[in-house]
């Protein structure tokens, strides 16, 4: 399907709604990107931070120490006098943890919802501009390249 085609079914199809690109592949129309007085972005996308899209996207390499000592950091119940407390420690806490999470997709849009909190990410800013990524942290917690024999795609 050439992108003028695409361009078309972006405007006449739902989107989520599947389109044949090919004897073989179907996609899930995306919704169209659209101009507001923010700046351009995905008509529906409310996972983007557009405001962190010239930050370089982060390889998860880069985070893990960070991580695991945030997470070492978490507070515990029984480490504080009464419930107050704790849920006050926790909940500044937990405001770090968003940020960090937040920041993990820095240079990238969300390009696709796979539901159950899965997405597909395609990164716009940094060393791997170009390549697509694959969110699972729902479950898992990481975000992961997507390669297809071998190359990332």
């Amino acid at each position: 399907m050439t992108s003028r085609a695409a361009a078309r079914h972006c405007v006449s199809a739902r989107p989520g709604s599947p389109v044949r690109a090919g004897p073989t592949c179907t996609f899930h129309v995306r919704p169209c990107a659209r101009r507001t007085a923010a700046g351009w972005g995905w008509q529906g996308d409310s996972s983007t931070n557009y405001d962190l899209l010239t930050t370089a996207f982060p390889h998860p390499d880069s985070y893990r120490a960070y991580e695991d000592e945030l997470d070492a950091r978490e507070p515990l119940e029984e480490n504080f006098p009464d419930y107050d407390a704790y849920q006050q420690a926790w909940k500044q806490w937990d405001a770090e943890y968003e940020v960090f999470q937040e920041r993990k997709t820095s240079g990238a849009v969300f390009i696709r919802d796979n539901g159950c909190g899965f997405s597909t990410l395609l990164v716009v800013t940094g060393p791997h501009r170009g390549t697509m990524w694959f969110d699972g942290r729902a479950t898992c917690d990481q975000i992961v390249p997507l390669h297809l024999g071998g190359r990332p795609v």
